[in-house]
């Protein structure tokens, strides 16, 4: 078990070897990679960090189109489509809203109260935005960081597990349980059967 502060919280990885000739240096390495995924998406989708990819666009999108990399070209694409099919109830352009009340900094880029989803405009590799806004990627980065990093382990050589706060996955999941804290009970838990390889809780 390995942990480490990323996405704006603790990461955790659990994992152990299927096969016997998979050594501890083996797994220890196995982790370095995940958490070298989950850090790419961090660098690329942090709103924390001004100089990131999300950062350059929040800053010069509603001016002129942006060249994207794949990987954000991904979260945005599900993100719009999220947006669209909640008529709006999923929105990333809630940044400003987050801002004034202090949950993200201020990078002092422009913005307006009454943007929203629809004023993204994306194709296969350009963002641009019709009115000033700031998107921010919290709510599915760190669950596209997870599913980054799950991809690199192979179910049948490795069992393990990522708990990116919440954000829970793992690849031999049929058997497993999670323990939910309760979050009107501080030392109250709950054990919860796993349904699907990921869940995601919020207290």
């Amino acid at each position: 078990r390995r942990l480490k502060p990323l996405l704006g919280t603790y990461v955790e990885i659990s994992i152990s070897a299927k096969n016997t000739h998979i050594t501890e240096a083996e797994l220890i390495n196995k982790t370095n990679e995940m958490f070298a995924a989950i850090k790419q998406v961090e660098s690329s989708m942090s709103f924390h960090n001004p100089m990131s990819e999300l950062s350059k666009i929040n800053q010069y999108a509603a001016h002129k189109a942006q060249k994207i990399s794949p990987m954000l070209h991904e979260v945005l694409s599900f993100a719009i489509e999220f947006s669209q099919a909640s008529e709006g109830l999923f929105d990333i352009t809630i940044a400003d809203k987050l801002i004034k009340k202090n949950y993200l900094p201020n990078h002092n880029f422009a913005i307006v109260d009454n943007a929203n989803w629809q004023a993204i405009k994306l194709d296969q590799q350009y963002v641009e935005f019709t009115r000033n806004l700031q998107i921010d990627l919290g709510c599915i980065a760190k669950g596209y960081a997870v599913d980054k990093a799950m991809e690199l382990c192979d179910p049948e050589q490795y069992d393990a597990t990522i708990n990116a706060g919440g954000d829970l996955r793992m690849n031999n999941w049929h058997t497993k349980q999670a323990k939910i804290k309760s979050p009107t009970t501080k030392l109250a838990t709950h054990n919860i059967n796993m349904q699907n390889a990921a869940l995601a809780t919020s207290a």
